[in-house]
């Protein structure tokens, strides 16, 4: 409610920018995100629109239209956009970075490989580049070189909760079951309301047969708001459980 009211009042400030300058392409830029930021993603498209028609090589009206047009699943739209960001400028890494996403949804994977290739390029030290590169790895069959690449990323930045997860379940999918629950667990220390950490914890206890330990897992998990887990806790008090 805060930041609604934060952006309600940015709104406002710069209605009256644009009132006052209507030629100025970085004032509908700037509206644009105010309004992407209300959920308005229509509004915000248009006055991205505006800003382009008024500078034609604004990269970053490019790139914000294309994220604005991949929230309403105009995925062919925001490549274009994003294409026309890097056009303007090609070193632009958040466009690659956007596009490579774009791409994964699109289940373009070699496509996104390569975008998070060039954003490497770019920046070398750029975790997200890395997790999303390891990733799409792993999707195309090649789960020790994404591995490798989650590895960089979480080296990058040790605390990435995204990247442990998702290295998390690719090793669960290679049958590298403790080192699968090492991972999510290190979210869990991370992050303790962390409802997929725990839900796929679950699973690879489930896959080790440690039943108790599943259950615990996919009933914090179903607190936490995991649907999913929900399910699973009715399946799993079926199966017997281990005494100690």
């Amino acid at each position: 409610m805060k930041n609604k009211k934060k952006y309600v009042s940015a709104n406002e400030v710069i209605n009256k920018k644009v009132v006052l300058n209507p030629n100025s392409a970085e004032e509908y830029n700037s509206r644009g995100l105010v309004k992407s930021n209300l959920k308005d993603h229509r509004g915000a498209m248009e006055d991205y629109t505006r800003a382009i028609e008024i500078d034609p090589k604004y990269s970053s009206a490019y790139h914000n239209r294309g994220r604005e047009r991949a929230k309403l699943r105009d995925e062919k739209g925001a490549i274009d956009d994003y294409n026309s960001a890097i056009e303007m400028d090609s070193n632009y890494v958040l466009a690659y970075s956007s596009r490579c996403i774009t791409k994964y949804r699109l289940k373009d994977y070699l496509g996104a490989i390569a975008d998070a290739n060039i954003v490497i390029g770019i920046e070398p030290y750029n975790e997200f580049a890395y997790s999303n590169q390891g990733m799409m790895k792993a999707i195309i069959g090649e789960p020790g070189e994404g591995i490798l690449d989650l590895n960089k990323a979480i080296e990058i930045k040790p605390n990435y909760l995204a990247a442990y997860n998702v290295r998390g379940n690719v090793k669960r999918n290679i049958g590298d079951l403790v080192g699968a629950i090492d991972d999510f667990t290190k979210v869990i220390e991370l992050d303790p309301k962390n409802s997929q950490a725990y839900y796929y914890r679950g699973l690879a206890f489930f896959d080790l047969n440690k039943m108790n330990e599943a259950e615990l897992d996919f009933i914090k998990a179903s607190e936490l708001g995991d649907k999913n887990a929900s399910e699973l806790v009715e399946i799993i008090m079926k199966y017997p459980k281990k005494t100690e």
